[in-house]
C-alpha cells in the first residue's frame, strides 16, 4: 500500500515537471519569435536600420570636408603656451555647423612651441559612417604678430585684434596684456553715460548717493598718473593699483570710479548698492576681492566698467562676481616685450613728448594718486 502511494506521487512529480519543461520551451518559442530574450532579434532590427550605405559614407566625407574647410577659412589659432582644448574647440566648431556629431582630432603639436602643425579630424556620422580631413593649427606668439590678427582663447572664444584693439563677443578687452593705441578715446561713450544715468536716477530713489570721482582719461593722463605712482611707491607696487598708459580701462570711456577711492567703501551702504545692482545696468565690478591673480590689480570696490547687461549679468554671477579674466580665458600681465613696442608707437604718435593732459580736466592734480 505505501509502496503503491509513494508511486503515485513519483508519477505527479514526473507530469509537473514535464509540464513546467513545456511551458519555458514554449516561452522561448515566443520570446524568440517577438525579438525578446537575448535581444538578438533588435539587434538585428536596428542594424538593418542603421546598416552604413555609400550615401551615407558620401555625406561624411562632405561634412568632414565642410568642417575641415570652416576651420582652415577662420585659422584656429592659439597661443604660445596656451590652456585650450583642442579637440573641445573643433567639436563645439562642428555643433555649430552640423549639429550633433562625434569627432576626433589626431596628430601632433606642441602649444609651447611657435609653429604650424597639420592634424586630422575624423568625423563620425549618426549612422556609423566615417571621414577624416585635414588641417591646419598655429601656434602663435603674440608679441610678434604684426597687423592685425585672431586666436582661440583658452575658453573657445574668438579673440581679434585689430588696429591694436582686442575684441571678444563685442567686448573691448584693456588689461596688463592687452592695451590700447594712444590716439584711443575721446570720453565716455553715449551707452556709458546713459546707463549710469539710469543707475543713479534708481539709486536716488533707493536713498543711495553716487557720484564719479574719476571718469575718461587719455592715454597721456595715465602716463602722468602711472608715472607719479611708480615715484612716489616704486614700480612694482604702483602697478598693483595704477595702470601703465595704454592699459588703463578709463581710456577706454566705459569705466568710472565712484564715491571713494578707499578699500573700506566695499562695506558702506553705497558700496555694496553699487556690488548688488550696478549689472542691472550693464556695469561690473570689474576688480573684485580676492581676484588679484587673475586681473593683476587690487581690489577696487569704486571702480565699474560698462560692459553691457547680458554680459554684466553672467558676470554678476549671483554676487559671486567673475572676471573679465577667468570668463574669456585670457591672462593679465604686463610682457616686457609688449611694453617696449608700445613705447615705440606711442613716441611716433605724439609731436610733443611731455603732452600728458588732456583739455577734459578730468585728471585731478590735487588727488594723491590714481587708480586703475
Amino acid at each position: 500500500m505505501i509502496r503503491k502511494q509513494r508511486k503515485q506521487q513519483n508519477r505527479k512529480q514526473i507530469i509537473r515537471r514535464a509540464l513546467l519543461l513545456c511551458v519555458l520551451l514554449a516561452l522561448c518559442v515566443v520570446m524568440c519569435a517577438c525579438g525578446g530574450g537575448n535581444g538578438s532579434g533588435s539587434s538585428s532590427s536596428a542594424e538593418s536600420e542603421q546598416s552604413v550605405t555609400e550615401a551615407d559614407i558620401e555625406k561624411a566625407n562632405e561634412e568632414a570636408k565642410k568642417l575641415a574647410e570652416e576651420i582652415s577659412d577662420h585659422e584656429i589659432n592659439v597661443l604660445l603656451g596656451s590652456k585650450a582644448d583642442i579637440e573641445e574647440l573643433v567639436q563645439k566648431k562642428a555643433k555649430e555647423l552640423l549639429g550633433t556629431v562625434k569627432i576626433k582630432v589626431s596628430g601632433d603639436y606642441d602649444v609651447n612651441k611657435v609653429g604650424k602643425y597639420d592634424l586630422k579630424v575624423t568625423l563620425e556620422e549618426k549612422k556609423g559612417a566615417k571621414a577624416s580631413e585635414t588641417f591646419t593649427l598655429s601656434v602663435i606668439d603674440r608679441d610678434q604678430m604684426e597687423g592685425d590678427y585672431s586666436f582661440i582663447t583658452d575658453k573657445g572664444f574668438l579673440a581679434e585684434v585689430k588696429e591694436g584693439i582686442m575684441t571678444i563677443d563685442g567686448t573691448e578687452i584693456v588689461n596688463k596684456s592687452y592695451s590700447l593705441p594712444p590716439e584711443y578715446g575721446d570720453g565716455l561713450t553715449t551707452e556709458t553715460l546713459e546707463a549710469y544715468q539710469k543707475m543713479e536716477a534708481q539709486a536716488s530713489i533707493d536713498g543711495i548717493y553716487l557720484q564719479p570721482i574719476s571718469e575718461y582719461r587719455s592715454y597721456y593722463d595715465q602716463m602722468y598718473i602711472h608715472a607719479q605712482n611708480a615715484a612716489k611707491y616704486g614700480g612694482e607696487k604702483a602697478d598693483t593699483f595704477s595702470a601703465k598708459p595704454g592699459h588703463s580701462e578709463h581710456q577706454l570711456g566705459e569705466a568710472m570710479d565712484l564715491n571713494s577711492l578707499d578699500q573700506s567703501f566695499a562695506d558702506t551702504t553705497e558700496g555694496q548698492w553699487i556690488s548688488n545692482h550696478c549689472a542691472e545696468y550693464g556695469f561690473i565690478l570689474r576688480y573684485p576681492q580676492g581676484k588679484t591673480e587673475e586681473t593683476g590689480y587690487m581690489s577696487e570696490p569704486w571702480h565699474v566698467r560698462y560692459v553691457g547687461e547680458d554680459l554684466a549679468k553672467k558676470l554678476y554671477n549671483g554676487g559671486d562676481w567673475i572676471t573679465v579674466e577667468s570668463y574669456f580665458g585670457i591672462d593679465s600681465e604686463y610682457r616686457k616685450a609688449a611694453l617696449e613696442k608700445e613705447e615705440n608707437e606711442a613716441e611716433g604718435s605724439s609731436d610733443d613728448g611731455n603732452e600728458y593732459y588732456d583739455e577734459s580736466g578730468n585728471y585731478d592734480e590735487s588727488e594723491e594718486y590714481g587708480y586703475e
